[in-house]
């Protein structure tokens, strides 16, 4: 029987995670396989040539691998089908200690569903009980049946001292449809909100250009004044290599910037984009003047300076 916790109970959240075994299932869409590294790995100074060349010495067929590159998690290996993917994984140990230190897994994409509330404490019949020794598991069961669950815990605004508070339960996204529009969990009605995924803008570290960049080709360009790459501290006016304006590349005020409106992420139109560097062309200009301008009265301002103090 569930319950509030009588006065004087204190609510322990220290078990607050249940974790369990990868699901099967595997999205059809997703065709990476991730060998994740620690952040100083020795691989990661590699190219992705390189990489791909140390891998494919370790799999008899090379075809099973399309694509190699380096993520922030390691490193993604792009299989040509979702099935060459599950392939792939049957050198999962040699893989691992080549590398040494890395694990090898698939990549899927997760679906967040929060349920709630319940209670901190349960009342049973022989006293009080935390819902994450076991119960949760319990009440659960029956979804597992249906929908692989691949993490259960209290959700952040939940970690406090209320004797009520919900979980998020994590499943895979091609499998979340098939979670229960309504349930009950220890006797009682709660509620399912499935949270939506915000996709992101996505930046090229090359060209900053409003995509991966691993599919750029187009040669590594200053952030901050939109020529060629060059070493030590930029002294050139800045100029955005979206907008034309005057400021940085990175700038997350750039009017040329995807925005995300009703949650879908929208990109300015050819037109848009044209009409956004002609005015940030003009905008440029225009700083720039005023730049030379200042230059210019300073060593005037200057010597002004100078002849006064001297008649002094």
């Amino acid at each position: 029987m569930a319950g509030r916790p009588e006065n004087g109970q204190n609510i322990s959240l220290k078990k607050q995670v249940i974790t369990a075994a990868p699901p099967s299932g595997q999205s059809k869409e997703d065709r990476r396989v991730i060998i994740r590294l620690s952040s100083d790995h020795e691989a990661r100074k590699a190219s992705p040539f390189q990489l791909r060349q140390k891998i494919q010495q370790l799999i008899p067929d090379k075809t099973l691998i399309a694509d190699v590159w380096a993520v922030p998690s390691g490193v993604a290996i792009l299989a040509p089908t979702s099935a060459t993917a599950a392939a792939l994984l049957q050198y999962k140990g040699a893989i691992e200690n080549r590398f040494g230190n890395a694990s090898v897994e698939r990549q899927e994409a997760w679906t967040t569903i929060v349920v709630g509330p319940i209670p901190k404490k349960l009342r049973g019949i022989d006293g009080f009980h935390d819902p994450f020794d076991g119960l949760l598991q319990e009440e659960l069961s029956p979804i597992r049946d249906l929908v692989p669950i691949r993490h259960v815990g209290w959700t952040r605004r939940s970690l406090n001292d209320e004797p009520f508070g919900n979980i998020r339960i994590c499943v895979p996204e091609i499998k979340a449809s098939k979670f229960p529009s309504r349930m009950r969990l220890f006797g009682e009605a709660v509620s399912i909100q499935r949270i939506r995924k915000r996709s992101q803008i996505t930046t090229c570290d090359k060209c900053y250009g409003f995509h991966a960049t691993r599919t750029c080709a187009r040669t590594t360009k200053c952030k901050d004044c939109g020529t060629e790459s060059h070493d030590g501290p930029c002294t050139k006016p800045a100029k955005c290599l979206n907008c034309r304006g005057p400021h940085s590349s990175v700038d997350l005020s750039c009017p040329a910037r995807p925005r995300r409106k009703n949650g879908v992420l929208l990109r300015p139109t050819h037109n848009q984009l044209q009409q956004i560097r002609l005015a940030g062309q003009k905008q440029f200009a225009k700083a720039v003047s005023q730049s030379s301008l200042n230059s210019l009265s300073a060593p005037v301002a200057n010597n002004r300076t100078d002849n006064d103090s001297t008649s002094n």
